[in-house]
């Protein structure tokens, strides 16, 4: 039984953790890119650790410009790291790497 408790204890903190992340997002990046106005962006960057172009193209359905806007506007703010592997760009969230590997 308390195995059960610090597990959900643990799933609880890394879950405040994350929401800490995501409001951090919000504030630094309010008035500053359009792309935390959009509804969907945010939370897409927190679906998984690393974001490609061609997801927030599909899951917001806008274009290549306005998605490649985005997320560099993102890495402007210094929020993601964009990494460039073989042709194609990925967008890391390191910040929600670590809390997932605590």
């Amino acid at each position: 039984m308390a195995a059960v408790e610090q597990t959900s204890r643990d799933t609880a903190d890394k879950i405040e953790a994350i929401n800490r992340l995501i409001n951090n997002v919000m504030i630094k990046a309010q008035g500053r890119t359009k792309a935390v106005e959009r509804e969907g962006f945010v939370d897409l960057l927190f679906k998984w650790p690393y974001c490609k172009i061609g997801i927030v193209e599909q899951e917001l359905a806008c274009s290549r410009i306005t998605a490649t806007r985005y997320l560099n506007d993102i890495v402007a703010l210094g929020l993601l790291e964009q990494v460039k592997i073989g042709r194609e760009y990925y967008y890391i969230n390191r910040d929600l790497i670590e809390v997932l590997s605590e």
